[in-house]
């Protein structure tokens, strides 16, 4: 699986490691993906090329247009 991740988003990076060793630990092979701006970031989800992504959620403004154009094509978790 790929992890996709903002690595200028530094919370998003800590967490993504720790999702990485926690699917690795459960026997997944994972691989971190780097991207550098959310566009990228869901349009590379949307498009399959990350299996997941982690971001810090706090910039609902930033992904409005991503998850406008390519919201239906992924499931979209926020806890």
């Amino acid at each position: 699986m790929t992890i996709g991740f903002l690595p200028s988003w530094t919370d998003a990076v800590n967490n993504a490691y720790l999702l990485q060793d926690q699917f690795e630990k459960m026997g997944f092979t994972v691989e971190m993906e780097e991207l550098t701006e959310p566009g990228l970031l869901y349009t590379a989800l949307a498009e399959g090329d990350v299996d997941n992504e982690f971001d810090d959620g706090d910039e609902p403004a930033a992904i409005d247009a991503w998850l406008a154009e390519y919201g239906d094509q992924f499931e979209w978790v926020v806890d």
